[in-house]
């Protein structure tokens, strides 16, 4: 179990300490630039971490990969396929089903389901509505697809 859970924290370290990367260029001083720069890891070998802080590393990295994760679906939902329009002027966009297919590509290890997507849009919808804008950027529409979760 604990040399499962060290395999998926050394596969994912990659692609954190690049997100990390890019939060330490984005930050506007020092200091931040400095905290940022102290939660990076290396690799950690068998034996070397405990199982409980193995499994708090674990946690912020997929905090982190979370993000990239969500803003991934929030850009592949927005996306209208171009020159296709549905009766004549109705934007289409991408099925949930494609929009999933696409994130498993990119992000094996995640569990996206169509609920997720939904959740994704029911929030950018409330912040529109917040900012009293009619536009949301999302289409006007989407294929309809059925999708079932793999066993």
């Amino acid at each position: 179990m604990t040399q499962a859970l060290l395999d998926l924290y050394n596969s994912q370290l990659v692609d954190y300490n690049a997100a990390l990367d890019a939060k330490i260029d984005a930050a506007q001083n020092k200091n931040e630039r400095t905290r940022l720069g102290a939660c990076k890891h290396l690799p950690a070998a068998a034996g070397e971490l405990s199982g409980d802080e193995l499994r708090g590393r674990l946690r912020i990295q997929r905090l982190r990969l979370g993000s990239i994760l969500k803003d991934r679906a929030v850009e592949l939902l927005r996306h209208a396929v171009p020159g296709v329009l549905r009766h004549g002027r109705y934007s289409v966009g991408l099925s949930y089903a494609e929009i999933i297919d696409i994130l498993r590509q990119e992000f094996p290890e995640c569990q996206v389901t169509p609920a997720c997507l939904r959740w994704y849009v029911s929030r950018i919808n409330e912040h529109s509505n917040d900012l009293g804008t009619a536009e949301t950027g999302l289409p006007q529409s989407r294929p309809r697809s059925r999708y079932s979760t793999p066993r």
